[in-house]
């Protein structure tokens, strides 16, 4: 027993049995916990704990010889079984142990086989839960079952054998009166990982940005923590770290000194903002140069395209009457840009759109809402009357018009616009791209083909945002794509065979790539009739919206656009939802959810163009903020997408930089969420950070390298009614994961083994689940499946093996011998024991006559001592001892022995000689009970087992 007050601790390790870092302790409240050594019993050091605190003050955790692992208190009442026992008791031994990774187990072996023990029970399945596992500036990651520690950022271990050896900077720190400029510091960031927190000062702040910026400029901070805007600074060195990819929002960040040679020229923090007035000064003067470069570029963009049409004019390309003038202007034209130029001079910054965003309201994508009455930045000032601010208004709202009005004459007069009769071939003229460049609609490689679609084009990835008829096979080079001149946009084949692109309600007079990145079809009025910002399919866009009953689908692969695994879906409830595909809209097949279920009948998942991502309603209100956005705008570019592995994420690229795109925000962390990863009999588990698919054993993956293609039996499976004797079946084990349930059966079962045994016993059943008592029968595939360490949950398998590889296993479901051949076969094998046994007694008393003869011609003994044993039938010892109730006096004859030990012995001998095999002691319980370890009780009468007969 570990009675209360005591404690247990861990080894250094299997070889060195020195005290390690681990205890457990039984403490007087009655909780059995887990700590690191050399820290208080409080809840916040605490990495397991039994939940018993307040039930007793003599609390004990006891193991009996049946594997029953329990806490009793001292009335003999048990308070928590950790195991339920019943363990086989015949040549098994049972032991808990610490051991040296923190965790303790109950462990078993089977005397008569040879090797390890086997786990039974550990007061955790996630080796990285024992706090200090990793030692101090390293943290503890799971590689599927095993643990794994790494360093912080600028850290290296002290001794790589030694997990929980210190890591220690591969950099020297400065103090903070050092002015050495040739090191520089960044922070780098660790997320999902939680530490101690030691912080000696706590902010809050908006962002993770700004908690990183205030730890880099602080020379005191050496670390920082981020959480819900929580922003802990910290010294170091940082303990107990552990990575926890169920909590999204934590982040760590470390400063990590590098050299300045490998580092453009950082900014000192600190420097003063200018003034308001040095700003207005600046501003003014700026603005005054920006309208006189505008009408001066206006006046020469004018002429260059003068020039241009007289020299097309005259070489009889064009005729010179067209209009080159800018474009006359409807009423509601003029109405939309003189809006968008007073949202354009507002007071408030803030309130002002982003170039992006006047571009989207000029093209019509996005509605403009009436502007509130502007003011002059001037107005503060005692020096401007009101009646010149009146004038400046007046004048920068004209500005603002007019510079619309070009904007908008060269959106439709520039390169983007498409006009009728227009195409486009894979080899040649492959794309249409907007006046940026940045995004083009056109052909694009896949496979051994080619799809249409849109994609970025003004970077290194072509990374595609939209696909047209995805799930079609990819066209061959000989395909062209034509904008026919009775405005039809479609496909067509050297055969001839016609392919829609898009199917807008009338006629398309011209079409345009956008700089949003929708590609537009219009009418002869310049309404837009069709747009793929209606129709996305793996990714939404700045300015692009997710409505209500629509979904987004995962692709293939990287390289293949087609249709995937995975769906996000904006549903009718107001619920975004992520499912795999080929389920229903039901809670047990979702994997995420934004949790705004009955918050509105028409929510839209919008994109602004600072990367703020949000749900809002129909009535214009942000019902969640899954980003807060306020990200930068200047030549950066967001996108949201549904990734391959089935996970959404929101990405920004910086046109500036040359790079991948970075992650912004993702739906999870554990990338083993998405339900069907690892497709039909395959499981998924994490590595650190990553994902990786397992299959059942006997199970082998259909297409190597494609996990979604799931995995098929390595062995062929018989049908019930095959009698072959050559192949036999055992159950494997795969422990902690957890699998849709279809099960055929359900049966409330006392243990595992017991689960194990009735569905190796069914023929029909070629799976089966165990948790808390119930075991559930499975039909293959099995689907879904994730290893998830918090879960008991446990699958057993059902796998073929050959005869010859095993000892011979008698065939499932084959009667037991009946009770008559066990007494034909057992009376012959108890005879000739009988017959031994009078042999072997006879042998005994006459080599101890005449050892004692021998003894007595030396004079060292009488030989009138009776040396036979004397026997005694059942009936007699319950004569003489009334019942058992007397001391066995008549028997012992006045000499000195024990009588008390002479009267075990006689209980433990009537106890092992009981018809009932059942109610026999083992071997192990028989010495505890001649040792007075345990209480003998009073045996029943035994009778023959020849009775029966």
């Amino acid at each position: 027993r570990l009675t209360a007050g005591t404690e247990l601790f861990s080894s250094v390790s299997e070889s060195d049995q020195s005290t390690g870092i681990f205890r457990l302790k039984m403490q007087t409240d009655g909780n059995l916990v887990q700590y690191p050594v050399q820290t208080s019993e409080t809840a916040e050091y605490a990495y397991w704990a039994s939940g018993t605190n307040g039930m007793g003050s003599n609390v004990s955790l006891c193991l009996d010889d049946d594997g029953r692992l329990y806490l009793l208190n001292s009335t003999s009442t048990t308070i928590k079984n950790l195991t339920q026992g019943g363990y086989p008791t015949k040549d098994v031994v049972y032991f808990m142990r610490i051991d040296a990774d923190g965790i303790f187990r109950l462990y078993s072996h089977n005397l008569d086989k040879n090797g390890n023990f086997s786990v039974i029970w550990p007061s955790s399945n996630n080796k990285c839960d024992p706090k200090g596992l990793c030692g101090l500036n390293g943290f503890c990651t799971m590689n599927d079952l095993d643990a794994k520690c790494l360093c912080l950022p600028g850290f290296a271990s002290v001794d790589q054998r030694n997990r929980s050896s210190v890591c220690v900077r591969n950099f020297t720190a400065e103090s903070c009166m050092s002015k050495d400029e040739s090191v520089k510091y960044i922070m780098q960031a660790v997320p999902n990982t939680v530490w101690e927190d030691n912080s000696f000062s706590s902010l809050t702040l908006l962002s993770k940005d700004d908690c990183e910026a205030a730890c880099l400029k602080d020379c005191n901070c050496e670390a920082a923590t981020y959480r819900d805007r929580d922003c802990r600074k910290q010294r170091l060195p940082l303990r107990f770290g552990g990575r926890e990819l169920s909590d999204v929002s934590i982040i760590a960040f470390i400063k990590v000194a590098i050299s300045t040679s490998t580092i453009n020229k950082i900014e000192p923090l600190g420097r003063e903002k200018h003034s308001r007035k040095d700003i207005m000064i600046l501003g003014i003067s700026l603005g005054a140069f920006g309208l006189i470069m505008s009408v001066i570029s206006a006046i020469a963009i004018y002429k260059n395209r003068v020039r241009a049409y007289r020299r097309l004019s005259n070489s009889g390309k064009v005729d010179l009457s067209m209009d080159v003038s800018l474009r006359s202007f409807t009423y509601s034209d003029l109405e939309k840009m003189t809006n968008v130029a007073l949202w354009c001079i507002l007071d408030e910054p803030s309130l002002r759109p982003s170039m992006k965003k006047v571009l989207l309201m000029l093209e019509g994508t996005i509605d403009i809402p009436i502007p509130p009455s502007p003011t002059s930045f001037l107005s503060t000032s005692e020096r401007i009357t009101e009646r010149t601010s009146y004038f400046l208004v007046m004048a920068s709202l004209l500005f603002f018009i007019f510079l619309s009005a070009i904007i908008t004459t060269e959106a439709q007069r520039g390169e983007s616009i498409v006009n009728l009769g227009s195409s486009l071939t894979p080899t040649s003229k492959s794309s249409w791209q907007s006046q940026s460049g940045f995004y083009a609609f056109g052909f694009y490689q896949q496979a051994n083909g080619y799809a249409v679609g849109v994609f970025f084009a003004g970077i290194p990835e072509k990374t595609v945002v939209w696909t047209a008829n995805r799930d079609k096979p990819p066209a061959l080079a000989s395909v062209t794509l034509n904008f026919t001149s009775d405005g039809r946009l479609i496909m067509q084949s050297a055969q001839g065979e016609e392919t829609a692109i898009a199917s807008p309600p009338e006629r398309a007079a011209s079409a345009s790539m956008l700089d949003s990145g929708n590609f537009v079809l219009y009418n002869s009025d310049k309404k837009i009739i069709w747009q793929s910002f209606e129709t996305p399919t793996n990714t939404l866009l700045q300015g692009q919206r997710l409505t209500v009953g629509n979904e987004l689908f995962s692709s293939v692969s990287e390289s293949d656009q087609s249709t995937g695994i995975f769906r996000l879906k904006m549903q009718t409830d107001g619920h975004l939802v992520q499912y795999p595909v080929q389920t229903t809209d039901t809670a047990e097949y979702s994997y995420w959810a934004s949790g705004t279920n009955g918050e509105g009948s028409n929510v839209s998942l919008c994109l602004d163009d600072d990367g703020h991502l949000y749900l809002l309603n129909s009535t214009g209100t942000i019902l969640k903020n899954l980003t807060q956005g306020r990200y930068p705008t200047k030549d950066v570019v967001y996108f949201m997408r549904i990734d391959v592995d089935g996970i959404f994420r929101l990405y920004s690229h910086n046109l500036d930089k040359n790079g991948n795109f970075s992650v912004i925000w993702s739906s999870s962390n554990n990338k083993c969420d998405p339900k069907g990863l690892c497709g039909l009999n395959g499981f998924c588990t994490m590595n650190d950070q990553d994902a990786t698919c397992l299959c059942l054993p006997g199970f082998a993956s259909v297409i190597e390298g494609n996990w979604s293609s799931g995995c098929e039996r390595n062995f062929t499976a018989e049908s019930c009614k095959s009698k072959d004797e050559s192949m036999k079946y055992i159950m494997q084990a795969v422990p902690n994961t957890v699998w849709e349930d279809n099960s055929f059966s359900s049966l409330t079962i006392l243990t595992k083994d017991d689960c194990e045994a009735a569905c190796l016993k069914d023929c029909n059943c070629e799976a089966a689940t165990y948790k808390d008592g119930v075991c559930r029968k499975q039909k293959l595939p099995l689907r879904f499946g994730i290893r998830v360490l918090s879960d008991e949950n446990i699958a057993f398998i059902k796998e073929a093996i050959s005869t010859s590889t095993i000892n011979k296993i008698e065939p499932v479901g084959r009667e037991k011998y009946s009770r008559k051949d066990i007494m034909i076969l057992g009376i012959p094998l108890a005879a000739f024991g009988l017959i031994m046994s009078v042999i072997s007694a006879i042998a005994i008393y006459k080599n101890q006559v005449r050892a004692y003869r021998r003894l007595s011609n030396s004079g060292n003994v009488d030989l009138s001592m009776d040396v036979s044993l004397r026997s005694f039938t059942y009936s007699d010892l319950e004569k003489m001892t009334n019942g058992f109730k007397e001391e066995l006096d008549k028997l012992v004859s006045d000499k000195d022995v024990d009588k008390r030990q002479l009267e075990r012995i006689l209980k433990v001998a009537l106890w092992c000689i009981l018809d009932e095999p059942s109610l026999r002691p083992s071997m192990k319980k028989v010495l505890l009970m001649l040792e007075g370890t345990v209480d003998i009780p009073i045996p029943p009468s035994p009778t023959s087992f020849l009775s029966t007969v």
